[in-house]
This record gives structure tokens, sequence and C-alpha cells, in this order.
């Protein structure tokens, strides 16, 4: 189980500081370390039911990505971890700040989720693909789940860059679900290299050529599969 945040006690976890969107330079200024948020957005209010700009595609587009949040950054930190022994301080300090992050993320979009099922969406086949691509790839060595979530990160990395670069992309949503959004990708941007840095940690006794086909041949198949899975997920919705 992840770290729990405790209402009201003093931990690293920033709490409800207002974060500034409105340019690319404004969030690149917050990357120099990793800070978790511990942020909530849209509770106890009314979300219209095609909340980003009233877009059918699209609105299914952010429902379904959302979905496969929980579980998934589960599957994250786990893979992170499993190779958390012997890193320096730094990286130690980074990989509880990414699990952090990766914990408060899952709650919000839990609550997220619970809204697109208020909304009368049918997210089971979407659930039950998750849950096969994770029973996949849970069966393959700690060190392929650790390369796929850095390569799965890298994408997240790159939606996140282009959601705050680009503010098309959540003009006329929700205000909440807009911040929740925008909220997710700073911290993707921030925690980005973890899984990184940990890949190198735990291959440092591979030789260059073994590393690199690793990384290599686990690129290209989430980049077979990421985008396939996205618009299945959309089309489910």
């Amino acid at each position: 189980a992840g770290p729990r945040l405790a209402p009201g006690r003093a931990t690293s976890v920033e709490r409800a500081q207002p974060i500034r969107w409105s340019t690319t330079k404004t969030y690149a200024t917050s990357l120099k370390r990793l800070t978790p948020r511990d942020r909530r957005f849209g509770r106890g209010q009314v979300q219209d039911r095609l909340w980003l700009n009233g877009d059918t595609a699209a609105t299914a587009f952010y429902n379904a990505l959302s979905v496969t949040f929980p579980k998934g950054e589960a599957f994250f930190i786990e893979s992170v971890k499993a190779f958390r022994a012997g890193v320096d301080d730094k990286l130690a300090r980074e990989i509880k700040a990414f699990t952090i992050q990766e914990v408060v993320h899952s709650r919000e979009h839990v609550a997220f989720n619970k809204r697109v099922l208020d909304h009368g969406y049918d997210i089971s086949r979407l659930e039950a693909r998750i849950d096969q691509v994770l029973e996949i790839a849970r069966a393959r060595p700690a060190i392929v789940q650790l390369a796929a979530t850095m390569a799965l990160e890298h994408y997240t990395a790159i939606i996140a860059s282009e959601l705050l670069s680009n503010p098309r992309h959540l003009a006329g949503a929700d205000a909440e679900s807009a911040d929740l959004w925008r909220w997710h990708a700073l911290e993707e941007i921030e925690h980005k290299g973890v899984a990184y840095d940990t890949f190198l940690h735990a291959t440092r006794d591979l030789s260059r050529w073994r590393r690199g086909k690793i990384k290599t041949l686990t690129m290209l198949l989430i980049s077979g599969t990421f985008w396939k899975h996205r618009v299945e997920g959309t089309l489910d919705l």
C-alpha cells in the first residue's frame, strides 16, 4: 500500500497553494524538484456529462484515460520500488516523492471516475482490458515491468507537456476538471525521469548494448500499443 496522507499532519506534501497554469514558462520554473501536492478536485460539485466544452469525443478520451490511472499508477509504483534498494540518497528522495505523487493522482482519479460512472458511462470493458494488460505485464520479469513503466512515463510526460503548453486542449472545460488535469500534468513532468533513473540503477551491471536493447524493444512495444489502447478506450465510452 502507498503512503497515507493524514489530514492536518505536517508532511513534505504541499497543501492547497494555487498553481498558475498560464504559460509553459510558468510551470517549467517549478520543475527543479519533485513536489507532491495534496489537492482535491470537484468534491461536492455538479459536473456536466460532457465536461470538456460539450465535446463528446474529447470528453470520452480524457474519461477513458482517467479510468486507466488508478490501477496503472499502482503498477508504476510497484515497478519502481522493486529496484529502490541501493539507490543514492537523491534518487531515494525522488522515488519517495514519485510514490506520493502517484498515490494522490490515483485518489483524485478514483473520485473523477466516480463522476464518470455517475454520468452513465459503462467502463466495464475498459477496466477488463486494463486488468488483462496488467496481468500480462506482471507475468514479465521485474526489469521488463520497470522498462514498461519508464516508457509509459515518457509518453505521459509528452502528453502532459502538450496539455500545459497549448491551452486549446482544455478550452471550455469544467474548471475543476481542467485544474485536475493540469495539476496531474505538472507532476508527471516533474517525475518523468524517476523511472528512467531507477532503470539506469537497476541495469548498471549490464552492457551498454543489453541496456539499449531493453529500452529500444520496450519503447517499440509501448509505441505500438499506447495509442491503440487510447483509441479503443475512447470508442468504448
